[in-house]
């Protein structure tokens, strides 16, 4: 599943832990999500660093 937007320290973050919740693999495109105060790679990292979530170019 691709997950995009604005937020991604909040939002997108809530939108990614509910689809790993539902068993789904999620990809970011960094491009196009912005952080409040994290960018998608440290949530990534800090949040989501042994799940199966991929930030892609």
């Amino acid at each position: 599943m691709v997950v995009s937007g604005v937020a991604t320290d909040f939002c997108v973050r809530w939108g990614i832990d509910g689809l790993l919740a539902r068993g789904f693999n999620v990809s970011v495109p960094p491009r196009l999500t912005r952080g409040i105060v994290r960018q998608i790679k440290d949530v990534a990292v800090g949040d989501f660093a042994s799940l199966p979530v991929n930030v892609r170019s």
